[in-house]
């Protein structure tokens, strides 16, 4: 984590992005545009996350500024380390290794779940950084979400993998959204100050 990153809110992000997650329709949501797209879930999340707590909507150039190293950090780490849980779960079917080999898959697991963390610390830091000068004029409602912002920035990342998106990555990306924009997620005690 770099001094532009503020702890708080890097742990904001992913204490929304545990809740989020869990929400109803977002795994499959997520899931599929993962699939799809190949886009990074953890790295929506942060970026969406950024926008609910009220942060300004990237321009396209600043969004590839933001995720240079975060997409690096997902091609290195976060895409092998999903590929080999795969692996393990496909090759595991020897009913003598298939306990171990679901142990392996659990640690590979929380290993990936970690390089995810991660991530949104990177996306944090380096969107503070690039959007620096913009940050003093972005509106403030302390504890409101901000629920435009947030759809804004998601959909300026989704654009990065389809551009434009199909219909079903719109409806893929209003579902991960939905919880945000009905209230059934919140961002709890954290607000952007």
């Amino acid at each position: 984590m770099t001094d532009t990153t503020r702890p708080d809110v890097a742990e904001a992000i992913w204490q929304l992005t545990l809740q989020w997650y869990e929400a109803e329709g977002v795994q499959r949501a997520c899931l599929a545009l993962q699939t799809r797209l190949g886009l990074g879930v953890s790295a929506l999340f942060a970026l969406a996350g950024l926008g609910a707590l009220g942060y300004p909507v990237p321009t396209p150039a600043q969004m590839a500024e933001i995720m240079a190293r975060a997409d690096d950090w997902q091609h290195r780490v976060i895409e092998p380390l999903r590929a080999a849980r795969g692996g393990v779960r496909e090759a595991a079917g020897h009913l003598a290794i298939e306990a171990d080999a679901d142990a392996l898959r659990k640690q590979l697991l929380a290993r990936e779940v970690e390089a995810e963390w991660l991530q949104q610390q990177l996306v944090c830091s380096d969107y503070l950084r690039v959007m620096a000068p913009a940050l003093p004029a972005a509106a403030q409602r302390p504890g409101a979400p901000h629920e435009a912002a947030a759809t804004a920035t998601a959909r300026c990342y989704l654009q990065r993998y389809a551009n434009p998106p199909a219909a079903v990555d719109v409806a893929d990306l209003a579902a991960i959204m939905a919880p945000l924009e009905r209230g059934t997620i919140t961002l709890g005690v954290f607000q952007r100050s």
